[in-house]
């Protein structure tokens, strides 16, 4: 397990900003705005849900407010591995590139992807 997955899992307060992809691959994107940190993760959920790369960018979202979200996502094969490039871009002047890397192969069929966008928490559920 890196380091990056070890910081991932500590974090508190998890806020989920967006899933896009499908079953054969999913980009999820979790903050916490309390410690200013986003993690991206890689996952599989054919079967059961497998994170296959996760990595977290320190001092991304500044406390307060933000309001805008760019999201590049392009993947290439390096090295014998698949690498997944992830541009972010914060109110149009804060960026943050990562490359989440795994082994094994993209699957290039013509699949309808989603775009889950949002996060919901308990106490909102149950004030509705």
């Amino acid at each position: 397990m890196t380091d990056s997955m070890k910081s991932a899992q500590t974090i508190q307060n998890l806020m989920h900003i967006f899933s896009l992809g499908g079953e054969s691959l999913t980009l999820e994107c979790w903050a916490d705005s309390v410690s200013e940190v986003v993690c991206l993760r890689l996952c599989r959920s054919d079967n059961n849900y497998e994170v296959l790369a996760e990595t977290v960018i320190d001092h991304f979202l500044p406390k307060g407010n933000w309001h805008h979200l760019a999201v590049n996502v392009k993947d290439f094969i390096q090295q014998k591995k698949t690498t997944v490039e992830v541009t972010l871009i914060l109110d149009g002047w804060k960026e943050a590139t990562v490359n989440l890397k795994f082994t094994g192969l993209l699957v290039r069929k013509c699949r309808p992807a989603c775009f889950l966008l949002g996060n919901i928490t308990t106490g909102f559920a149950k004030q509705r």
